[in-house]
Order: C-alpha cells, then sequence, then structure tokens
C-alpha cells in the first residue's frame, strides 16, 4: 500500500484523539480536525490524505455540505477522496446511499471492525 494519511472530522476533540491513537496503532498515519472549514484546508496541503472519516453531524455543518463543499472545489473534486462518515442518530439519509465512495457507519463504531473498513478502502483506492 502507498504512503497515505486519514482525515477524521469531528467536533468532538476526545473522540478525534482516539480515533488518531487508535489508527496509529493500527499502523496508519491519521490527522484530525474539529471542522469541515479545517478539514478542507488540510486536503489541499496533504495530498498524501485519500480517505476521509467524518461525523455526519457537526455542529455547523454536516456531512452533506462536506460533499457539495468537495465536489465544487476543482482541486479536491479531482482527487475523488472516499467519505466515511459517522453517526449516532438513528436517522437513515437515503442521499448519503445515493453517493458514490460514501459509507455511512452507525455510533458505537467497533475499533476492528472500522480498522477493517479502513483497509479495504484504502487498498481499493491504491489498485
Amino acid at each position: 500500500m502507498r504512503e497515505t494519511s486519514i482525515l477524521v472530522i469531528d467536533d468532538v476533540t476526545d473522540i478525534v484523539a482516539e480515533m488518531i491513537a487508535m489508527f496509529r496503532l493500527a499502523g496508519l498515519h491519521c490527522i484530525g480536525t474539529g471542522s469541515i472549514d479545517d478539514g478542507l484546508a488540510r486536503l489541499h496541503d496533504d495530498v498524501a490524505i485519500n480517505l476521509i472519516i467524518c461525523d455526519l453531524r457537526l455542529r455547523h455543518e454536516d456531512g452533506l455540505s462536506l460533499v457539495a463543499r468537495l465536489r465544487d472545489d476543482p482541486a479536491l473534486a479531482s482527487r475523488a477522496i472516499p467519505i466515511m462518515f459517522m453517526t449516532g442518530d438513528g436517522t437513515d439519509p437515503v442521499r448519503l446511499q445515493q453517493l458514490p465512495g460514501v459509507t455511512l457507519l452507525r455510533k458505537p463504531i467497533d475499533p476492528d471492525l472500522l480498522i477493517r473498513l479502513v483497509h479495504e478502502r484504502l487498498n481499493a483506492g491504491a489498485a
């Protein structure tokens, strides 16, 4: 697998810290941020990021706005970065299921399952 980074976006700092630690223990490079704005800035600065894990419900924006902003940014749209959304609510966002490259995970997320899914996504992107 080529050198890669995972970007975690969640407005709960403890979740970001726990996910970074978990991925590092699994041998994966991960960076985190608390907002979509900061996440987009990091994507522009780091071309090694090729997977985004984002909370679906952030304080000021939601995951669908992330998808739209990635699509509307020519530099980022051309990278076709897959997104894994996490959600703790019981709704089933139908629009997310129709988007290519998007996975929806329900909280609480089993760490072993998450790491396996991340490896699958990264390996699919490297092929």
